[in-house]
């Protein structure tokens, strides 16, 4: 066989095998990535092995014996080909940590703000490992940057001094400074800042108040006596004719979760999330205005929140005082009206019409209901606990709760959205509040 033949032989045979290749990566062949952002990789070293081969058939129509006149070999076709391969910019440009897709909030967050992955500057929450779940019950000082910044976390029955923005005595964020008198469910809890009270109230009605002097303890524990300091001395519901009330104490004493931390107070009961008002009594119609006075103590008025948008869907924990964990997603407590701050000078009906015998009315004057957020519930198994400051995910990172939820966001507060309100519901703006 000549030089010639031979030299064509071997160009056939490579353009053969490197178009066998191509079939092989279009069929699927050679496995198979599932990662997030492995298609365009993918599709990019396709592309190039696709110029590549289309350059080598090319070479064999045009350039069939690559000889010299000495009979030397001058095809160059398989060192374009080996540089195509060492230098492949579209595939290394992938590499760039905001290419590819966020598989955590944090990563989420980081790309929104033009951050490579591996340059996080959140700060990661040290000496909690494997004590916060979601279960963990904060303090709520950390917002409001008392002169001792640090407070407490309830867990797994004990009592820990926290601190989200500088190490304690021990190197870190947490450490143990307590115990609970008691070993059981919690349903109500309350801890007041820099750690001087704490109140915990258990499934079987027993009451502590746990004081010292700062978060690091020691802690002195009072049993309250709930025969005479109940949860609740009376809880009415409206009954269906919108106007007279019903004693349902009895079914609220046995509820889910008692959550005090805001005002009017959030209750879970019976896989539903409602609410518990102060109810005050009408006192005297003849008088300027209509003038409504305090019941009697711990004395309320409970009623539901809109949960449509949340479905069959269990509401499983309350964050400070406006974030409903549920089982699949998280939701946000928003005013659907606007709240009445004034409700002494305005006048109240019952549901026929009749003027309101007690406060809150029929319905309630703030009318509540959830809205789902996204980015959470797009990173639902990545959320270890909420508190007043911050998100814990769960590989334990800090993560500002502004950046999640926004400027106007407060942990004890309720939004009151002005979109949700029609254009002639304007009126006496003054006596109406939005966060």
């Amino acid at each position: 066989m000549n030089n010639a033949s031979y030299k064509l032989r071997k160009k056939f045979i490579s353009v053969l095998i490197v178009n066998i290749a191509v079939v092989m990566l279009m069929s699927g062949c050679g496995g198979h990535k599932s990662n997030k952002g492995a298609g365009d990789k993918g599709k990019n070293v396709f592309s190039n092995l696709t110029k590549d081969s289309n350059k080598d058939n090319k070479s064999s129509d045009t350039d069939i014996d690559n000889t010299d006149s000495n009979g030397n070999d001058t095809d160059n076709s398989d060192n374009d080909t080996g540089n195509k391969g060492t230098n492949n910019n579209d595939t290394d440009n992938m590499d760039s940590k905001t290419d590819t897709e966020p598989v955590n909030i944090e990563q989420e967050l980081l790309k929104q703000r033009g951050i490579d992955f591996d340059k996080s500057d959140y700060p990661t929450f040290t000496g909690g490992e494997g004590i916060v779940d979601t279960d963990s019950v904060f303090g709520s000082s950390a917002f409001y940057k008392y002169t001792n910044s640090n407070y407490n976390m309830i867990s797994g029955g004990k009592i820990y001094e926290v601190n989200l923005e500088a190490k304690l005595s021990n190197g870190q964020n947490c450490r143990l400074v307590g115990t609970l008198p008691e070993d059981g469910e919690i349903i109500s809890c309350k801890l007041e800042y820099d750690g001087q009270g704490l109140e915990v109230e258990y499934r079987n009605h027993h009451n502590y108040k746990l004081t010292s002097t700062s978060a690091a303890g020691p802690f002195t524990a009072k049993q309250i006596d709930t025969a005479q300091y109940p949860m609740f001395t009376k809880v009415y519901r409206y009954q269906s004719d919108g106007k007279t009330l019903e004693d349902c104490t009895e079914a609220y004493m046995n509820l889910d979760k008692y959550y005090q931390d805001s005002y009017p107070n959030i209750v879970f009961m019976n896989g539903k999330i409602g609410i518990v008002e102060s109810k005050q009594n009408f006192f005297d119609e003849n008088s300027a205005g209509r003038i409504y006075f305090d019941g009697e103590w711990r004395e309320f008025i409970g009623y539901d929140i809109d949960t449509s948008v949340m479905g069959n869907e269990t509401p499983i924990r309350l964050f400070n005082s406006n974030i409903v964990m549920t089982n699949c997603a998280f939701y946000e407590i928003i005013y659907a009206k606007r709240p009445v701050l004034t409700p002494d000078k305005d006048t109240y009906k019952n549901q026929d019409g009749s003027y309101a015998q007690y406060l809150p009315c029929y319905g309630s004057m703030h009318h509540m209901k959830l809205r789902k957020i996204e980015l959470l519930s797009n990173y639902y198994d990545d959320v270890r606990n909420i508190c007043s400051t911050g998100v814990i995910t769960k590989d334990y990172k800090i993560l500002p709760i502004k950046e999640i939820m926004g400027d106007r966001y407060s942990y004890d507060s309720f939004f009151y959205d002005w979109s949700l309100d029609e254009a002639d519901n304007y009126e006496n703006q003054s006596n109406n509040v939005s966060n």
